[in-house]
């Protein structure tokens, strides 16, 4: 089978820096529509109207309700229905990708 070349595609939210998706023979994260659901989340803010209409009495909470329901809605998306499943995508890259969170030491 050959390979076709990497196809790049830029989303608004990461700073414009391109995003190459590329056809490989390997076993590697089948979860790169999460990103372009995030660009169209961000567009028509479905996860944030979600969340607004979420009390949340915390005085400082660590997560706040917007984070907790897009892990949630992504998780389910990306078909990890169960939380200890969404404990361990929490350590995959591009779930950090998409929560903006920062490369970090091994855990890039």
């Amino acid at each position: 089978m050959s390979l076709q070349s990497a196809q790049q595609f830029v989303f608004g939210f990461w700073d414009n820096k391109p995003i190459e998706f590329e056809q490989v023979e390997e076993n590697l994260s089948s979860d790169g529509g999460l990103i372009a659901f995030y660009q169209i989340d961000q567009k028509l803010g479905w996860t944030k109207s979600l969340a607004n209409l979420i009390s949340d009495p915390r005085s400082d909470p660590t997560h706040t309700a917007l984070s907790i329901v897009r892990q949630r809605i992504f998780g389910i998306i990306a078909g990890y229905q169960h939380i200890e499943k969404e404990q361990t995508i929490r350590k995959i890259q591009l779930s950090k990708t998409i929560r903006r969170k920062p490369y970090q030491g091994t855990q890039m």
